[in-house]
């Protein structure tokens, strides 16, 4: 599939061409023909689990597919990512009956948004007012769903909705809902919100009334939708790494082309590269903890969902640094588009904010596991060897919270440097007392630091599982720490890059960052 995939994305004469590109966010048009070069390329099946007929046997796989569109148009990549987002709670919850359906849904071009948020609750979705009722021996929904990505264009949507009227995370489940079924007197379109960024992605909303659903729409059983929702989450997290990644790789791109002999020019564009080197190897293994450590993936998908756009964000204001402010200035050039398209990226799917809550609702639970010392070597050391064939994915085997803490940072104790970090960290956490109500800034400060310690032992994982240099891992630890020879390190990075070499592994990208 990547081979492929990647002969479409470089086609000079096809949809992801840079002109064209341009021209459809200028005229803020849906990329239909690009969205249907992905299909052609297979793309649409690795969303899809091996089991059901799809391609997805290693989720890492998935989430370069989505880099690799990303690099070149990350409004065509949010788009047919909306297909995981769309799938994902059939994968955690659904019936077998369900998932075949959908999986043949998927494999015909079909495509599946989410209706999780609505107008007037944004990220507070526990005070939604969208609802179902039983009726006629099924369901009866009404209410409106707003932004959701595809939700005029695409053929079914999965709806959190209100099934009960008392407060809670009970009150809530998930329905799969056909709307090529519906009559015009039971939906109705919301216009296309005009946005800063992503400008030709189908950003709209749907508003139902009193559409009747058959039983079978129900997804899991009556009150598990926020449950659903949250694990589903796990997965999307993870695949918006794919987006920032992309967006990183096609910073670097134009980076390249803008740097000189300088060395301030060099050192800008050495710390963008170990900035990718990094984040591509937390990518890589924390998709890949989904297959061997799918209990810890309430923590994993947070680190990497804040850890990663972060990144990008900092790489792309370094090509920005490097291109001067002509290229930033102009709203029409390829910068300013990469630029706008990713600054939303750190919000899809729970922002930033969000993501470290998760982390600092774990610190008893992540400070208990380093003290006991426990954390699954095996699985650890299988999900960083990255050309080593995973088990199978299968979403019904994810938590909502990771009790065991987070194996990926409990088994570095005995690195000689990290232990220390990390003995430090784990004591803080310890001490950390949970607010009742508004969580202080030191609480977001521990969890930036959790991130940071797993984003190193990432690292040191997949350095040690590949057989990776001491450059590859000197690159990520200057990246992380900032130590005294960073700047060296940067300039060595650059000199490699401008001289044609890409110093990420091939097991992570064998596409060599599109450069």
């Amino acid at each position: 599939m990547i081979a492929e995939l990647e002969k479409r994305l470089t086609d000079p004469e096809g949809p992801f061409a840079p002109e064209r590109v341009l021209r459809g966010d200028r005229d803020e048009l849906l990329p239909r023909e690009a969205c249907r070069a992905l299909y052609d390329a297979g793309l649409h099946l690795a969303c899809v689990p091996r089991r059901y007929g799809g391609t997805l046997d290693d989720y890492f796989r998935t989430v370069q597919g989505i880099r690799l569109v990303a690099r070149r148009d990350l409004s065509v990549a949010v788009a047919h990512g909306q297909i995981m987002l769309g799938t994902a709670p059939i994968w955690v919850a659904g019936t077998d009956d369900q998932a075949t359906r959908v999986a043949a849904e998927i494999a015909a071009g079909a495509v599946i948004s989410f209706g999780l948020t609505e107008r007037e609750h944004g990220s507070d979705v526990l005070a939604n007012d969208a609802h179902a009722v039983r009726a006629d021996g099924g369901w009866r929904l009404s209410g409106e769903k707003w932004p959701i990505n595809y939700a005029t264009h695409g053929d079914l949507i999965c709806v959190f909705a209100r099934t009960e009227s008392e407060p809670g995370p009970r009150a809530f489940s998930l329905f799969l809902v056909d709307k090529r079924e519906l009559p015009h007197s039971q939906i109705r379109y919301l216009p296309k919100t005009h946005t800063f960024g992503l400008r030709g992605a189908d950003i709209s909303g749907v508003e139902f009334t009193e559409a009747l659903l058959p039983e079978h729409a129900l997804v899991g059983r009556p009150g598990d939708g926020a449950a659903i929702a949250l694990k589903s989450l796990q997965m999307t997290r993870v695949g918006c790494a794919g987006l920032s990644l992309g967006a990183a790789d096609h910073a670097v791109r134009l980076a390249v082309a803008a740097t000189g002999t300088a060395d301030h020019e060099r050192r800008l564009l050495g710390r963008a590269v170990a900035g990718v080197l990094t984040a591509e190897a937390v990518a890589a293994l924390g998709a890949r903890c989904f297959h061997t450590l799918p209990g810890e993936m309430s923590v994993v998908s947070a680190v990497v969902k804040s850890f990663v756009p972060g990144v990008a964000d900092e790489v792309v204001r370094l090509a920005g640094a490097l291109l001067g402010s002509d290229a930033v200035r102009d709203a029409s050039s390829a910068y300013a588009k990469l630029e706008r398209d990713h600054r939303i990226v750190e919000i899809f799917d729970g922002s930033t904010y969000v993501n470290r809550t998760v982390l600092i609702n774990h610190f008893p639970m992540l400070s208990r596991a380093w003290r006991r010392g426990t954390g699954d070597e095996s699985a650890v050391r299988l999900a960083a060897r990255l050309d080593a064939p995973v088990p199978p994915f299968d979403a019904r085997r994810l938590g909502l919270l990771a009790t065991a803490g987070a194996s990926v940072v409990t088994t570095v104790r005995e690195h000689p440097v990290l232990s220390q970090v990390a003995e430090e960290l784990h004591r803080d956490l310890a001490s950390w007392r949970p607010a009742m109500r508004d969580v202080p800034p030191e609480g977001f400060e521990l969890a930036r630091r959790y991130e940071q310690l797993f984003a190193a032992a990432a690292c040191v994982h997949v350095h040690r599982a590949n057989g990776l240099s001491d450059g590859w891992l000197e690159a990520t630890m200057a990246y992380l720490f900032a130590p005294a020879d960073a700047d060296a390190v940067y300039l060595r990075l650059a000199d490699e890059v401008l001289a044609g070499a890409v110093p990420g592994p091939d097991s992570i990208d064998p596409t060599g960052w599109g450069l």
